[in-house]
């Protein structure tokens, strides 16, 4: 039996509160970015504004995506306090939420490695791998990773787990 931990179980009520806070921070600050002109101006090209296009995703990074980071940031601190893992293991640092939990592993000196869960074929969401380390599945994986920038010694080529069964019933 593997012991679990939920990560939810570690958002006390505390950290809800300086969510909402940093929530009706960041409403203030888009309500005053939104209606400034200048801020506005910088999303055309070629004389055509952007912000018809741009600003119901940019509202929604500082109404929703924002706050939620500092809670997931808030979250993470408190379940690294209180487990004092050695090391996380993660199966995609990609999207926000991920790449802030490794921030918050990385800001305290806990190591953090990524287990390939898909082919790594570019990085659509969020770019690069940002983990200390990342198990692959084979060399293709480990060269496109190369290719993009990470260091060779920070890629373990491993296999694929869930085949080892076939080679161990041959």
């Amino acid at each position: 039996e593997i012991p679990f931990l939920v990560w939810e179980g570690f958002c006390a009520s505390s950290i809800e509160r300086q969510s909402r806070i940093e929530a009706d921070r960041f409403a203030r600050e888009w309500k005053r970015l939104s209606r400034d002109e200048r801020f506005r101006s910088h999303f055309q090209y070629h004389g055509i504004s952007f912000w018809p296009f741009v600003e119901s995703a940019l509202a929604g990074d500082f109404l929703d995506l924002f706050p939620e980071l500092v809670r997931v940031m808030e979250t993470t601190q408190a379940l690294l306090e209180a487990v004092g893992p050695d090391a996380v293991v993660l199966t995609d640092d990609r999207p926000p939420f991920q790449r802030v939990f490794v921030a918050a592993c990385r800001a305290v000196g806990v190591p953090t490695i990524n287990v390939q869960n898909s082919v790594l074929d570019g990085f659509v969401e969020g770019g690069p791998i940002t983990t200390d380390a990342i198990a692959v599945d084979g060399e293709a994986s480990r060269v496109n990773l190369i290719k993009r920038g990470m260091t060779a010694e920070h890629i373990v080529v491993t296999g694929q787990p869930r085949f080892d069964v076939l080679v161990n019933n041959a």
